[in-house]
């Protein structure tokens, strides 16, 4: 992610309350105009990410599955998918990634949600690393990821 910032001005950064579980505290310090923590607001997330796609920026939001694929479901397929906007909904913690803190984190039906939304491209990558390897593609195209 690093990387993307440096090389473009207009990636941002949208974080739900987890830049220090995530590490992107490490974004938020280096580029603080360009970093959003809009708190624990799933739904308010999704909706000002698609302004900034609307204002030609390109953001990146990062949340736990659960909540980018159950809370704001209707959020992203309206306000993004649906206007075709180039947002990337980084989400960790997937299927039972988050199961310490109980079945309101567990996210079994994330990638079938994302699936069944019009136009949403959906990827799961294996790890870090191919994360890492994937999201310049994934932050280029005019479209949501």
């Amino acid at each position: 992610m690093t990387n993307l910032l440096a090389a473009d001005r207009q990636v941002v950064v949208l974080d739900a309350d987890l830049s220090r579980s995530s590490g992107s505290a490490v974004l938020r310090d280096r580029w603080p105009d360009r970093f959003v923590t809009t708190g624990i607001a799933e739904q308010n997330t999704m909706g000002v990410a698609a302004g900034m796609a609307l204002v030609g920026l390109r953001p990146v939001v990062h949340t736990f599955a659960a909540f980018a694929s159950m809370r704001a479901c209707e959020q992203i397929r309206i306000s993004i998918a649906y206007q075709v906007l180039n947002v990337t909904i980084c989400a960790s913690k997937g299927v039972l990634g988050a199961s310490y803190s109980g079945p309101t984190h567990h996210a079994t039906e994330d990638l079938t949600i994302m699936r069944a939304i019009p136009g949403m491209t959906v990827v799961a990558p294996r790890d870090f690393r191919d994360l890492q390897r994937l999201l310049p593609e994934l932050v280029s195209p005019d479209a949501p990821v």
